[in-house]
């Protein structure tokens, strides 16, 4: 029989804080990736033993992972015996070698992370028996947030658990993580790179407001909810990318980052809200995606690069302020019927603006808008012509013509699935007179292909 590791436990079922002992294994192979191993947990009360709840792992993430294995061990046990008066726990591990070689014993507890990782940082211990950071207290540098620390998973950094260490220059979150409180992080001034192992979901509001030197930052793809200000003034961030996961989106949310020069939005945004973007003085392009119903006010006040916009036909509700300052703007393209865009104190929307609006065809709307915006929308009107003698294949060149309003311009696209089309700019050009012949070789081989004109 393996030797079993024993823990008295208080009366809330916890095992005792115990520094790490160490750990030994003996066995003719040494080879730990060659084996697998078996962990049996349970509980014991006077001496009679609880069916134990097994977890199965290989030699690497065992080693690698054993703080997270720790974990899972005890949250199992407990799960195994509610209401039970436990009063002791014992572990057993057990390692049994696959391929038939002799057996090998390995004791492991692994109660606390080690005591300079732990002095980085102070903590609460939540009802569910996990762990929120809540100050640094380390020297700076490149920080590394543990995910566990004493035997509990750490998976929150909570509320100005950084605020204003701007001796931290880079931060690892480690996969436990799932949330990260108002004002974490804001105005860590040197804090250039963050790096997300796991599954986040929530940012909090200010939570990295004024990182100015802020240069990477991957919002992963769990992330549910950005909050107001989460990186307000991120001067330094070149481009935003927020998932199709994120559903809510605060006022201001990235507002000021000056150099972001892209900005990608999800469709699980239906609203922008207050400013989110306004004040990205770099910004040059923006497509709103499909499911957005309502722009915010001021949402891109102030982006005084920005030249081309385009609202798809889910949008009805502009709100005020939304181009103010934004000198640059040429062209905003509608996808649908004309929304609802408010004037403000006889100021109109798009004042200051010598920007075009586009409308397509067979959308409606757009007297009262231009009465309303003192703009004369122009109806996007570009078309393949398939019957004027151009379509087709000419001396091994597939031809035809595109016409439309002169001087529009206009990108030529292909795809091979309708189904599922995935849209390739192929040329981009202007209507010179109102008409441009466009030609590629014959394809022979890589089945269909579809075209189709995009805006530019």
């Amino acid at each position: 029989m393996p030797t079993a590791l024993k823990g008295s436990a208080d009366n809330s079922g916890k095992l005792p804080h115990s520094p790490i002992p160490a750990f030994a294994f003996a066995g003719r192979n040494s080879q730990l990736p060659d084996f697998r191993f078996q962990l049996l947990l349970w509980p014991a009360r006077y001496g009679q033993d609880i069916s134990p709840a097994k977890l199965f792992c290989n030699g690497e993430f065992w080693l690698g992972r054993l703080p997270k294995l720790m974990g899972l061990c005890e949250r199992t046990a407990r799960n195994c015996i509610p209401n039970s008066g436990l009063d002791s726990f014992t572990k057993l591990a057990k390692i049994r070698d696959m391929k038939g070689t002799s057996a090998l014993l390995l004791a492991v507890l692994l109660l606390a992370r080690p005591a300079a990782v732990q002095a980085q940082f102070s903590y609460i211990v939540n009802a569910d028996d996990t762990v929120t950071i809540t100050h640094y207290l380390g020297s700076g540098g490149a920080v590394t947030i543990p995910s566990t620390t004493n035997y509990m998973l750490v998976t929150t950094i909570g509320t100005n658990a950084f605020y204003d260490r701007a001796s931290v220059t880079s931060v690892t979150i480690p996969w436990s993580v799932t949330n990260i409180e108002d004002y974490a992080f804001a105005s860590c001034s040197w804090l250039t790179n963050v790096t997300i192992l796991g599954d986040l979901t929530t940012i909090g509001n200010s939570a990295f407001q004024e990182c100015i030197s802020l240069v990477n930052f991957a919002i992963p793809d769990s992330v549910t909810s950005i909050g107001y200000s989460a990186f307000e003034e991120c001067g330094s961030l070149s481009s935003i990318t927020i998932p199709d996961s994120v559903t809510s989106l605060g006022q201001m949310a990235f507002m000021l980052c000056s150099n972001a020069g892209s900005i990608t939005i999800g469709h699980g945004i239906t609203s922008t809200g207050f400013a989110p973007f306004a004040g990205c003085s770099a910004l040059t392009n923006v497509t709103i995606p499909s499911n957005v119903t309502a722009i915010g006010n001021a949402a891109f006040q102030q982006c005084s690069s920005l030249g081309s916009i385009t609202f798809p036909g889910s949008v009805t509700n502009i709100g005020v302020f939304v181009f103010t300052g934004c000198g640059s703007l040429t062209n905003a393209y509608f996808m649908g019927n004309a929304p609802a865009m408010y004037s403000f104190y006889g100021s109109t929307q798009l004042s200051g603006c010598d920007a075009t609006v586009y409308y397509m065809p067979g959308t409606t709307g757009w007297d009262e808008f231009s009465t309303n915006n003192g703009v004369s929308p122009v109806e996007w009107n570009p078309m393949i012509q398939t019957g004027d003698g151009s379509f087709g294949i000419t001396n091994s060149q597939f031809g035809f013509n595109i016409t439309g309003t002169t001087n529009f311009t206009v990108v030529v696209e292909a795809c091979t699935n309708l189904a599922r089309p995935v849209w390739t700019p192929l040329t981009t050009n202007t209507l010179v007179n109102g008409l441009f012949y466009f030609s590629e070789p014959v394809r022979t081989s890589g089945g269909k292909r579809f075209y189709g004109l995009g805006l530019p």
